[in-house]
């Protein structure tokens, strides 16, 4: 019977250690680097960015090499989250940063069909990104993901940009300033587009999507909204409103 409070601690013991960790969260404030937050975080975990402009030294896209990244995420479940106040959260290009923040480890054509190629699980809220060569914000085989309440100003190609990914939304984000397009969704498949704005881009929206992707509530001012090729039959009678450029 003495063996019993014994096997019982180590029962316990063993328990614990075999617990999931708890979801933390890392705060940075201006000065800190919000890269280096983000490749201390585990899955799960939030990264919180206090208010202020923040310069990153950049990197090499994971998965565009030849590309600089200000910001990348290759984990899954990270949430990146601005804290909400009167004043913004910026994420500003140095000279020749490609992407603001880029979320993805492979940009294999496979990776939808193959989930050990994909990131499982992203948020991006809160942001500002600004002035970056290509795109804002860029995600690509990524599923279960967020973008939401993200300005992207004066990128040079896209500002928002999820490519091949799964069950995702973009919602309540702006975009202005892009030479290409606002808000792009491509070769993705249950995705929601809804409550954004795009404003002053060559083209506000576009959406290449390979299964039915549902929209409301979206304008477009002073800009056009592409649909390409792959646009489905089913995407074609989502509700999508967009109000007529302003004079």
């Amino acid at each position: 019977m003495q063996r019993w409070p014994a096997l019982l601690a180590v029962l316990l013991a063993a328990l614990i250690l075999s617990a999931p960790a708890e979801a933390k969260t890392i705060k940075v404030h201006p000065g800190d680097s919000i890269q280096a937050a983000v490749d201390k975080a585990a899955a799960g975990d939030r990264v919180l960015v206090a208010p202020g402009t923040y310069l990153e030294d950049g990197h090499a896209c994971p998965t565009e090499p030849s590309h600089t990244c200000a910001v990348s995420i290759e984990k899954n479940g990270i949430r990146l989250v601005g804290v909400r106040s009167r004043h913004p959260v910026v994420l500003l290009a140095r000279e020749d940063q490609d992407e603001g923040i880029a979320v993805g480890k492979s940009d294999d054509g496979d990776c939808l069909s193959d989930a050990s190629k994909r990131v499982h699980g992203s948020r991006v809220r809160g942001l500002t990104v600004r002035g970056f060569e290509d795109d804002g914000v860029f995600l690509i085989c990524v599923d279960h993901w967020r973008i939401t309440h993200v300005r992207a100003v004066d990128n040079n190609e896209y500002g928002t940009f999820p490519s091949q990914t799964r069950s995702g939304r973009l919602d309540h984000s702006f975009a202005s300033g892009a030479n290409d397009t606002g808000h792009y969704l491509g070769q993705s498949s249950h995705a929601r587009v809804d409550h954004n704005v795009a404003r002053d881009n060559v083209s506000g929206f576009e959406i290449s999507s390979r299964t039915p992707t549902t929209g409301s509530t979206t304008t477009a001012r002073a800009s056009t909204t592409r649909r390409t090729p792959a646009w489905s039959q089913a995407t074609r009678s989502a509700t999508c409103r967009l109000a007529p450029a302003s004079s």
